[in-house]
């Protein structure tokens, strides 16, 4: 590389990327999750009501969330490729080539998220419209003799509850990006992802009610759930501010990898 500029990095990035089995088979099943799980439970709405003992009202059927529950799933495979996009560099010793050709690690950093950014965030963005439209297309219309509110983009919130279903799993990445950089250890990296996505919830159901409705407010799952949810849930924010702590969350992981990497001998 004759010159380490962003754009040849970030380029070099790009084809390490698709050139790699495992990111895109990671990519490839953030996409089928993302779909396929909207689809799944869309479809079981039909079985819902046709169940006398487990129906529901017309006022608690959401079209949106049934067609966009694969997020929640999308999410994990989304951490593990931010996590191995970086651990997997430390794990075959191929970091020492990718640092000695780029010694400003800064943009070692930078083009790494932006290849995340761009590949994962155009995958999810285009996983969550097509899960709204194939979910909202074979759900049930109505159920006991009441027709159910299938949702529209043109509906209220709704279009801005699929854009923020990608941009979730785009930031979660990216998150994992920066405990790749911070750990250094694909397992390791993993770990402590789906520990704060999924275990630290578990464990402030133990704590104190004050504690436990402070903590839950700012958990990474939580403030998904707000930025995708039509109506505000309790004790939580609105989806903009939501959006902009997860952000928050994303870049300070990755500017304390970057310092660490900064920092450490490879």
């Amino acid at each position: 590389m004759s010159r380490t500029t962003l754009a040849t990095v970030t380029r070099a990035e790009f084809a390490k990327f698709r050139t790699a089995r495992s990111y895109v088979i990671g990519l490839i099943v953030l996409v089928v999750l993302f779909i396929g799980m909207g689809i799944l439970i869309s479809g079981l709405q039909n079985v819902r009501v046709s169940d006398h003992h487990g129906g529901f009202t017309a006022s608690e059927f959401d079209s949106t969330a049934f067609a966009l529950i694969g997020y929640f799933f999308a999410q994990f495979a989304g951490g593990v490729i931010g996590a191995l996009f970086v651990t997997s560099e430390f794990a075959t010793g191929s970091i020492r080539t990718t640092l000695a050709a780029v010694p400003r690690r800064g943009l070692f950093v930078l083009a790494k998220a932006i290849v995340v950014t761009v590949v994962v965030g155009l995958a999810s963005e285009i996983a969550a419209f097509v899960a709204f439209f194939a979910g909202t297309a074979i759900q049930p219309r109505s159920a006991f003799g009441a027709t159910l509110p299938i949702a529209s983009l043109s509906g209220h919130g709704v279009l801005r509850a699929v854009l923020m279903s990608g941009l979730y799993v785009t930031l979660l990445t990216l998150l994992g990006v920066g405990l790749g950089l911070i750990v250094r250890h694909t397992a390791g990296t993993i770990s402590i992802f789906v520990g704060l996505i999924f275990i630290v919830p578990l464990i402030s159901l133990a704590l104190p009610t004050g504690w436990q409705q402070g903590l839950d407010k700012v958990l990474p799952s939580n403030l998904g759930q707000s930025m995708i949810a039509i109506s505000q849930p309790a004790n939580s924010f609105s989806a903009g501010p939501a959006a902009l702590l997860l952000g928050a969350y994303a870049v300070g992981f990755l500017l304390v990898g970057y310092l660490l990497t900064n920092r450490r001998d490879v």
